[in-house]
């Protein structure tokens, strides 16, 4: 494997009944991955196990090394880059939703798995805190206590998922192509000086 490369596992038969966490991004800096498998690293995590769907980006690390430094190399998969199918079985599958980016333009992942009636656990950073709402479990980035205290609850509890999952549907549900296409275009025309 060449330096830097990430190992795409492939799901064994006994893993496609293990729940997990679900992460999908590009790995990058600002995606907050080391923040995220540390916090699989804490005891209030340690139950937890991740699936973590991308491919490496600009200045990506390496997370894969870092999940074995940190001794949960057991319980994250990579699963690579993934088509838009087998992304909805991921979801579909998953316990949970996890995005712990110091930055975010919008956040969409927060809004598709909260419409997929995926609770979610995102960072309090960029438009996350205003995509999701009081529809997910949130931290500061930098926290990686908090995000192994979330993930930890949201993981054992049975009765959270399902209050954040129908909180996450209804969040969702105020988002829309049609709204945001009326939304952008009312920009263009107020910039333009147009009614």
């Amino acid at each position: 494997m060449r330096p830097g490369a990430i190992p795409v596992l492939v799901a064994r038969s006994e893993d496609a009944i293990q729940p997990y966490v679900l992460f999908v991004g590009t790995f990058e800096p600002r995606k907050n991955l080391d923040t995220l498998l540390r916090a699989l690293a804490r005891p209030e995590a340690s139950a937890v196990h991740l699936v973590i769907a991308g491919e490496p980006g600009w200045r990506a690390g390496g997370p894969a090394e870092l999940a074995n430094e940190l001794g949960v190399a057991g319980r994250v998969r990579f699963a690579g880059r993934v088509d838009d199918s087998k992304l909805d079985a991921l979801y579909a599958r998953a316990r949970g939703f996890v995005m712990p980016s110091l930055s975010e333009g919008f956040g969409l992942p927060v809004l598709e798995a909260m419409a997929r009636g995926v609770p979610v656990v995102c960072a309090a950073a960029g438009a996350l805190p205003e995509v999701a709402g009081a529809a997910a479990l949130l931290h500061a980035p930098s926290d990686g206590a908090a995000l192994a205290n979330h993930l930890g609850e949201l993981w054992a509890d049975p009765g959270l998922r399902a209050d954040l999952a129908r909180r996450g549907l209804a969040q969702a549900a105020r988002f829309s192509w049609a709204r945001a296409a009326r939304e952008t275009a009312a920009v263009y025309r107020a910039a333009m000086g147009l009614r």
